[in-house]
């Protein structure tokens, strides 16, 4: 594979993706803060081996060519995601693709989101559309990443989408809407792991599953198609928690284990048509990313 172009590289599954996806060569990285990326970065690999580009998805432009492009630029859905993000959000899709068109950019992979389909009481598939009402803010969330997907689809680029569900791995932000990063966090501090609202259902795809998944689908997906990107191993945030819980050797409270929505993909498509599925049990991933450390320099 040609020299990639990775948007909001900086991110959680952009730093697994340069540090782990092997057929990733002469990876460049979009990003508004190169200093702040290249610190994050570092942790993994030498930032030496990846160039930084300074600006946002909605105003950069490409000054050299590219074979490939895998956009993750996007704030994540959170309590403070709102109507100007999303609108940003696909403001910086709209340019991303108008570039990569004027570029010649071959391959072209948008990692968006299981939020598109929503929750359902059954495995998701690529067709399913339930809306997830539960609150502005996740309802704002899955409409623009619908719209991305849309736009996409329109432009003359070769396109394939991946649609990612929960994942889990090191390096996980102890502060941020994961719930997985904050139980992570939590055990890794040998404090005990705390679960609010624990009925909700997921299930979550390692991040070395994960980086061969989406190097998969840019290299081999049909374009046009859409990929759910996961794991089918349904578990409930409180058992997720009592896990981490148990291999980390803390204690665990649950405060609410009522029913609550299911996230859970059906991932027959990128097993029949690719070959993909999940290699790394729940609790193996959970030990990985407990015992991870930061690259010695």
């Amino acid at each position: 594979m040609g020299p990639v172009l990775i948007t909001g590289g900086s991110g959680m599954i952009g730093r697994w993706l340069i540090a782990l996806g092997r057929d990733l060569r002469d990876i460049a990285v979009l990003t508004r803060d190169p200093a702040r990326a290249r610190t994050r970065i570092s942790r993994w690999i030498d930032p030496a081996s990846v160039s930084y580009l300074d600006g946002t998805a909605a105003d950069f432009r490409i000054d050299r060519q590219y074979h490939s492009l895998i956009h993750l630029a996007g704030d994540p859905a959170s309590a403070t995601f709102n109507a100007a993000k999303a609108e940003e959000y696909v403001r910086g899709v709209e340019n991303t693709w108008r570039q990569a068109e004027k570029a010649g950019i071959a391959r072209a992979l948008l990692v968006s989101s299981g939020a598109v389909a929503g929750p359902h009481d059954g495995p998701i598939t690529e067709d399913d559309r339930t809306s997830d009402e539960s609150s502005e803010t996740r309802a704002q969330y899955a409409r623009s990443r619908r719209r991305a997907e849309q736009l996409v689809g329109l432009s003359p680029v070769p396109t394939v989408i991946a649609r990612v569900f929960a994942v889990i791995g090191p390096d996980m932000s102890a502060d941020g809407p994961l719930a997985a990063g904050q139980f992570l966090a939590a055990a890794r501090r040998h404090q005990p792991v705390r679960v609010e609202r624990g009925g909700a259902i997921r299930s979550y795809l390692d991040h070395v599953d994960l980086v061969r998944w989406l190097t998969t689908i840019l290299e081999s997906g049909a374009p046009g198609r859409v990929y759910n990107v996961g794991s089918e191993e349904a578990v409930s945030l409180a058992e997720l928690a009592s896990r981490i819980a148990r291999i980390a050797g803390v204690s665990c409270a649950i405060a609410d284990n009522s029913p609550a929505e299911r996230y859970v993909p059906a991932t027959t498509r990128a097993g029949q048509e690719l070959g993909l599925r999940a290699t790394v049990d729940l609790d193996s991933a959970i030990q990985i990313a407990l015992t991870w450390q930061p690259r010695i320099r």
